[in-house]
């Protein structure tokens, strides 16, 4: 049973996810926190750099006492059936993961290798680590190598960084959702609505992290990762894949599946469109879907806006292209691609430096419940500069990403530039900020007969015209500022991301305003609110403020 009292509920004949998803009960504020869950299972402790994430994730359920009560709990996911999955895909995950299926088959307690009969799905429970399983086992389940492929794909389809989850994997996608989930330090997580949610209005989250990526990369990564296919228009403005792109995102995979026979041109549209197989096979998986497949009636076909239009249907497939378009569309494509690549890898190193032990990206925690980069003298240096090379190579990417965004200024790829410079700042100020408070604890006191304190403070004045901290602490506001306005532009003034940019922006202007102040007003534009000291402090009040007020709106208990 979904758990009762809560303001969402779960929700049958949906034209999305299945036909389940999840649904408010009730009109539901901003912040307002909708439900918490513990895990079913964690990332083990054992993982080795070589084992994936939804492998790792599979072997800690299938090692865990309660493994049968377990497996009954999340047989109702998708894919319930290896049928469910697309055959390209099948075939495609049958040889990745045979290896991984082979060794956990030997993981598997001998009573549920020798059971007989098929696995009965059930409804989703809370769970908790002291939840009274030892009843709930499987009387008659059946688990071979087809049993473990398909909990496998089931926790490459449902599970998130911080773990397994049953009630949070009802909740379906999209790419400017509603709600948000967040990791707290116990283990446990939340999901919370990020926007005002009328009674009735389907509450979901986004599958993507970073959830700002192009439309041609969202696409690719849901086909790939959950097997739908993303059909509605863009939820972000300034997306060059809709205006010049959308032409190349079909898939090979959506490619593959359609027969080439009709290759005739025809006279193009005024106002052409894609428009993509929406195949039972593929994202109709009737009552078993749980992780956002992307539903529409046998036959019917969903469409995006595009310069070129593509016929996926019936067996054939005709490209009906505006002259010249193509061309572009690909330079751009090609162009921004690469831009994301970067990206991807450069927020690899950061998430690395972040951390003493080189892990997953953990998912966004939860307001008040963030976590400083470790602090170890050995070392500290060396995480200094390597955070000062990636921001070098940030800073580049950026130049390059104007350049091929120039005429898409709200693009979310800048956005996602400008998150990653903050964040890169924000830890070498932390960690400069460590290493100058070794140094004054190793520092030599000061000799008798000398003024007190006058060397030290000597030392001081010498370390603020050169604080290492002070470049940074500018860049970050600088870019904090361009990341506050679009995210208040795309995401709303009151989301979730707005309050951790104000957090960022508050704090280095008040290092600022202590440590450097002169320095900040001679780079801050004439008239703007940080080229006085009055203008500067009253903006960091000011933001201070309604930092204050999201955080409190987003610390709102469970009613």
């Amino acid at each position: 049973m979904w758990p009762k009292g809560l303001a969402v509920d779960l929700s049958e004949g949906m034209s999305v996810g299945g036909g389940r998803g999840v649904r408010a009960n009730r009109s539901i504020p901003c912040g307002q926190l909708l439900l918490t869950e513990i895990p079913l299972v964690t990332v083990p402790r054992d993982k080795s750099p070589n084992e994936s994430l939804h492998v790792s994730l599979a072997r800690a359920l299938l090692q865990d006492p309660r493994c049968d009560w377990m497996l009954k709990q999340v047989a109702h996911l998708h894919p319930v059936q290896l049928t469910d999955i697309p055959p390209a895909s099948l075939q495609s995950a049958k040889q990745h993961y045979a290896s991984d299926v082979e060794r956990l088959m030997k993981l598997l307690p001998i009573k549920i290798k020798n059971a007989s009969g098929p696995l009965q799905p059930t409804s989703p429970k809370m769970m908790s680590h002291d939840h009274e399983a030892s009843e709930a086992t499987i009387q008659h389940g059946s688990v071979d190598e087809n049993t473990v492929l398909r909990l496998i794909l089931a926790v490459q389809c449902n599970a998130f960084y911080s773990g397994f989850y049953v009630l949070c994997s009802m909740f379906n996608h999209a790419c400017n959702p509603n709600c948000i989930k967040l990791a707290r330090p116990d283990g446990s997580s939340e999901v919370r609505a990020v926007r005002p949610i009328a009674a009735g209005e389907e509450c979901t989250i986004s599958y993507l992290s970073p959830p700002f990526q192009s439309f041609g990369r969202r696409r690719q990564h849901l086909l790939e990762q959950h097997y739908f296919v993303l059909p509605s228009p863009s939820s972000y403005p300034d997306d060059p894949q809709y205006d010049a792109a959308c032409s190349l995102a079909v898939l090979p995979e959506l490619l593959a599946s359609v027969n080439t026979q009709d290759n005739t041109p025809h006279v193009a549209d005024t106002n052409p469109v894609m428009t993509v197989p929406v195949a039972t096979s593929y994202t109709n998986d009737g009552s078993s879907s749980e992780r956002g497949r992307w539903h529409s009636e046998a036959g019917v076909s969903s469409s995006l806006n595009c310069p070129a239009s593509y016929v996926l249907a019936a067996g054939q497939y005709s490209r009906i292209a505006a002259a010249g378009m193509l061309d572009l569309a690909g330079d751009l494509c090609s162009s921004l691609n690469m831009v994301e690549d970067q990206l991807d890898a450069l927020e690899g190193k950061v998430a690395v430096l972040a951390s003493e032990e080189d892990h997953c990206p953990s998912e966004q925690l939860a307001l008040g419940n963030e976590v400083a980069p470790p602090n170890t003298t050995d070392g500290c240096k060396d995480r200094v500069s390597s955070l000062s090379g990636i921001l070098k190579e940030v800073q580049a990417l950026q130049k390059q990403a104007l350049q091929v965004l120039s005429s898409y200024p709200l693009n979310v790829v800048l956005a996602r530039i400008n998150s990653l410079t903050v964040q890169v700042c924000r830890l070498s100020i932390l960690q400069e900020d460590y290493y100058l408070q070794t140094l004054h604890a190793t520092a030599p006191t000061v000799p008798a007969g000398r003024v007190n304190g006058s060397s030290n403070a000597a030392a001081d004045k010498a370390t603020t015209q050169t604080d290492p901290r002070v470049p940074n602490a500018l860049l970050l506001l600088e870019s904090g500022e361009k990341l506050l306005a679009m995210q208040e532009t795309v995401l709303g003034s009151e989301h979730y991301e707005v309050a951790l940019t104000l957090q960022a922006i508050f704090q280095t202007l008040g290092f600022m305003l202590s440590a450097a102040p002169k320095q900040l007003f001679a780079s801050s534009q004439p008239g703007s609110s940080m080229s006085t000291f009055s203008k500067a402090s009253a903006y960091e009040a000011r933001i201070r403020r309604k930092h204050a007020s999201l955080t409190k709106m987003y610390s709102s208990p469970l009613e």
